[in-house]
């Protein structure tokens, strides 16, 4: 058997991997939680450091929570704005058909990107989603033609009766009642 090692290396549009991109010598640890995402940023020199945490601050609103020399834990409120975000296109009348507004115009407003407006809302349609699957998928899958049953033969009063009961399991086995009499 052949082993091979290959190395792939992917590019998305992603405004974390931009802001990598845009500052390949310092070091950026993303942790996301439920509440918000949390980045260890650690640059070769408190001149950089400065100039990745303007950018996370214009691009993301993320706020310093620690700082040493050249290195900072940085917070970015990620649902916060998600929820904004969620609220301004419904208050804008983007969802509606055709759309109130444009989008930029409700990002202006929200005081983000057309972009970063773009990406909180997505993140909160796919909560949304995310939150009603279970309940979607099982109305999706829902049959929209009533259920029919099989029709059941008529019981003979004689069945109910425990003697009869005792005579149909006296029969021989392999054998088959007749259909049921008529009357």
């Amino acid at each position: 058997m052949t082993v091979v090692d290959v190395h792939l290396r992917v590019r998305h549009p992603c405004p974390y991997c931009d802001l990598s991109v845009a500052y390949p010598r310092t070091l950026l640890l993303l942790w996301c939680d439920n509440r918000r995402d949390v980045f260890l940023v650690a640059s070769p020199s408190e001149s950089e450091l400065r100039s990745v945490l303007g950018a996370l601050r214009r691009s993301f609103h993320g706020r310093p929570l620690l700082r040493d020399g050249p290195s900072a834990i940085v917070e970015v409120p990620d649902f916060e704005w998600v929820d904004r975000a969620l609220v301004a296109a419904h208050d804008g009348g983007l969802p509606e058909v055709p759309a109130r507004s444009r989008w930029s115009d409700v990002a202006r407003r929200e005081g983000l990107s057309r972009s970063t407006f773009g990406e909180h809302l997505r993140k909160a349609q796919l909560r949304l989603i995310q939150n009603s699957y279970s309940t979607l998928r099982a109305r999706a899958r829902a049959s929209t033609r009533p259920i029919r049953l099989p029709a059941l033969p008529p019981v003979a009063r004689t069945a109910r009766h425990p003697a009869a009961r005792t005579r149909r399991s006296a029969r021989p086995r392999g054998t088959r009642p007749g259909p049921p009499a008529r009357r």
